[in-house]
C-alpha cells in the first residue's frame, strides 16, 4: 500500500510537526513607532540625530509569550530620514554617509549566536556609507500583545565604515570618530 520512501516521508513530516507544537513562527513588519538615534561628539558639543522611518521585517519564534528565536531579520533606514533639527549639521552628516550613492543604512541577520538572560547576540551584515561589515549586535527582545520589540545599542566609528567624520566652520569644529546607535525596533503582524 505504501512505498518504502513514503513511510520515511510520513515519519519525517511527523517529527517536523511535533517540533513546532507550542511554538508560533510569524513574519512581522517594522512599525512606524520604531525609533533610531545616532549620537556622537564634536569639539563644540555632543549631538544626536533621530528617525522613525525604518522599514523591514522579521520572522520570530514565539513560545509562552517570549521571543525564543529569530529566523530572519531585515531592517532598512533611509539615511536622510535622520534629522538633528539643524539643517547644516544634517547636510554634513549626509555628506559623510555618502547618501547620494548609498541612500540606506541596513542590517540583515545571518544568525542568532546566543540567547542568555533575555539578551540575544545577533550576527549580521551592517551597511552604512556604502561599506558592509559583519557585526555582532546585542538586543533585548520583548513580546507583548502581538508586537515584538528589539531594544539595543550598537557602537561603530566613521573610519571603520570608510567615512570621514564631518567638520564645520572651515574645519574648526570637528566631529568625533565614535558613533552610538540606539534603537527600539517594533515589529507588528
Amino acid at each position: 500500500m505504501f512505498r518504502k520512501g513514503s513511510s520515511y516521508l510520513i515519519i519525517l513530516s511527523g517529527i517536523i510537526f511535533l517540533s513546532f507544537i507550542g511554538k508560533s513562527v510569524t513574519v512581522y513588519k517594522v512599525s512606524e513607532s520604531s525609533t533610531f538615534i545616532v549620537a556622537g561628539t564634536s569639539t563644540l558639543h555632543d549631538w544626536e540625530m533621530s528617525s522613525s522611518e525604518a522599514r523591514g521585517n522579521g520572522e520570530f519564534v514565539i513560545k509562552d509569550n517570549l521571543v525564543q528565536n529569530i529566523k530572519s531579520l531585515n531592517v532598512k533606514l533611509k539615511s536622510e530620514s535622520l534629522k538633528s533639527g539643524k539643517d547644516k549639521m544634517d547636510e554634513n552628516a549626509y555628506k559623510a554617509l555618502k547618501t547620494e550613492e548609498n541612500p540606506y543604512i541596513t542590517f540583515k541577520l545571518d544568525r542568532v549566536i546566543s540567547i542568555k538572560d533575555n539578551v540575544m547576540q545577533l550576527k549580521g551584515k551592517f551597511t552604512a556609507g556604502g561599506t558592509t561589515k559583519t557585526e555582532i549586535v546585542e538586543v533585548v527582545p520583548k513580546y507583548d500583545k502581538g508586537e515584538v520589540t528589539l531594544l539595543g545599542k550598537f557602537d561603530m566609528t566613521f573610519k571603520e565604515y570608510n567615512m570621514v567624520p564631518p567638520t564645520a566652520v572651515m574645519g574648526t569644529i570637528k566631529t568625533g570618530n565614535e558613533l552610538n546607535i540606539y534603537f527600539k525596533v517594533i515589529f507588528v503582524d
